[in-house]
């Protein structure tokens, strides 16, 4: 797959998904994306994730993600587990992520954001993180605070974590 590793942790890798795709490695991300786009990950998550229900409605999820943001496949043993978003603007970024529900409850995401802000620190030009989650998703508003974020706006039924980086 067109993918780099940016970094690992002890049970994760984490790989930016790069341009061009062949149609076997676009194919394995559209299947990823039905096997873990599952209604219960999906319910704090925007509309347009929720839309991902057949091959075609993941085409055009994977091809906006790419499109529009730092797309990162998360893998454990490599198997696929679960996805990162990074959406750039000067000087911070709006980050988001997902796990499939069998990957949920094994301290994974913590695992998982701890390394990317560990990554982040030494390797990007970001000096803020912004996590977005919805109000009806305490455990994700749990692991941010617990890395540091802070609440920061709120907006409608989301609230806004905020990290500076460290350099």
């Amino acid at each position: 797959m067109s993918l780099s590793t940016l970094f690992t942790s002890p049970r994760l890798e984490v790989s930016q998904v790069t341009l061009p795709l062949t149609t076997t490695e676009h194919q394995q991300l559209i299947d990823a994306a039905i096997t873990l786009l599952t209604p219960a990950v999906v319910a704090p998550l925007p509309p347009y994730f929720a839309a991902v229900t057949d091959q075609a409605s993941a085409a055009i999820w994977l091809d906006r993600m790419l499109a529009d943001s730092t797309l990162l496949l998360v893998s454990s043993q490599q198997q696929a587990i679960g996805f990162c978003f990074a959406f750039a603007e000067p000087e911070q970024v709006h980050i988001g992520y997902l796990l499939g529900q069998a990957y949920w409850g094994q301290g994974l995401a913590t695992e998982l954001l701890r390394h990317w802000i560990d990554w982040a620190q030494h390797h990007s030009y970001w000096q803020r993180l912004i996590g977005g989650v919805g109000r009806d998703n305490p455990a994700s508003a749990a692991v941010l605070r617990k890395l540091g974020f802070e609440l920061g706006q709120q907006q409608g039924d989301t609230d806004f974590y905020q990290l500076i980086l460290s350099r």
